[in-house]
Order: C-alpha cells, then structure tokens, then sequence
C-alpha cells in the first residue's frame, strides 16, 4: 500500500506542494541506517523545500537572490552525497538534485527533483 504526503510551503507568496508516495507506514530504514529509496526521494524534497525558504528569505532581506546557494548554507547535499544545484533564472531561482546517479535526466530514483520559481 503506498500514501501519499502532501507537503505545502508558502514561499514567496507562492504555494508550493511536494506530493510524496511512501510505502507502507512510515519511512522505512535499512539495518544499515541508510534511507530506503523512497525516503531519500521524501528527504531530498524536504531538505528543497528548506533551502527555498532560505532563498527566499535572502531575497526579503536584501532585495536579490543570493549568486550562490553557499550565502544561505554551505555543504547543502542530497541524501546521496551530491550537491544541490542552484541557479538564479530572469524569475528567480531553479534547486535541483539530480537523483540517485547524480547525473542529469534519469528516471525512477535517478529522476531529477527540480524546484522553480515562477
């Protein structure tokens, strides 16, 4: 049985939802204390919405997006050990994760979690 969790997050004056399928009752962790694949894919849109918020805050308070994700926090990683990919677009800002294999494209767990603004 999979559930879908709904995650809404006002950013910016806009309402941003991750909807999420979990399978079974909970996020799931391995004997090995790494994440099942779904809860990575469910950690990574988490730890997105999180920084857009800190984008956008910095946006607030200074009147521009930041050049570089590293002026809000530095190290940001998705739970795959790779980069979060920020860029500022003539709207905003683009966050990326580019999944599991850590290259562009991909689908299933290797699929690209994108965040935009408007």
């Amino acid at each position: 049985m999979t559930q879908r969790v709904v995650v809404q997050m006002l950013v910016g004056g806009v309402l941003v939802l991750f909807v999420v399928g979990l399978s079974g009752l909970g996020l799931t962790m391995y004997a090995t204390n790494s994440m099942s694949k779904d809860a990575q894919r469910y950690q990574a849109a988490l730890t997105m919405v999180t920084l857009a918020q800190r984008v956008e805050r910095h946006h607030l308070e200074r009147g521009s997006y930041p050049a570089s994700l590293a002026e809000v926090v530095e190290g940001a990683t998705d739970p795959w050990g790779h980069p979060f990919e920020y860029r500022t677009t003539a709207s905003g800002f683009e966050l990326r994760s580019l999944g599991a294999d850590g290259v562009e494209g991909g689908t299933g767990q290797n699929e690209d979690l994108v965040h935009t603004t408007p």
